[in-house]
């Protein structure tokens, strides 16, 4: 099934999932900003997803974002494939559409930019997971208003 987000008015959730964590982000109604919203702590696949989908719906999202972590060449890693089987069980368990987007170097703008927002000699108080989250979110978003993404197409 394939939608169009360019079809899809209303919020977006992102998700940055890694081993411990699913970092969060929500973009605003019109899908001009991202924003870093929660961190959701790894337990079992099933339980994550269901925790995903139950932010899905506090927050009224049309869509989901998923990062996918390729290499830089593009090629995939394991922790590709460990996404892949997670937006795989995400889709069959959500009427939402499910963007794979491709997340490289996200984690590393995302510890940047709070690097650079917090005061001298302080350290983050918040978490890098959800801001990357943000990260892949605003990118997403700004490519859509260049040329949408279909659900199902593979972005690198």
């Amino acid at each position: 099934m394939e939608r169009q987000a360019e079809n899809t008015r209303g919020r977006l959730l992102a998700l940055d999932v890694g081993e411990k964590r699913i970092g969060v982000a929500v973009s605003d109604a019109l899908g001009i900003l991202a924003t870093p919203l929660t961190i959701l702590h790894h337990t079992r696949w099933e339980e994550d997803i269901r925790r995903v989908l139950d932010v899905a719906r506090e927050e009224g999202a049309v869509g989901i974002v998923v990062g996918v972590p390729y290499y830089l060449d593009g090629t995939p890693s394991e922790q590709t494939r460990k996404v892949l089987r997670f937006v795989r069980r995400l889709r069959e368990r959500t009427h939402l559409p499910v963007y794979e987007w491709n997340e490289a170097l996200s984690t590393e703008e995302a510890r940047e930019r709070l690097r650079d927002s917090r005061p001298r000699g302080r350290r983050p108080r918040d978490h890098v997971d959800a801001h990357a989250a943000a990260v892949i979110l605003q990118d997403f978003l700004e490519a859509q208003r260049r040329t949408p993404v279909r659900q199902e197409e593979h972005v690198r």
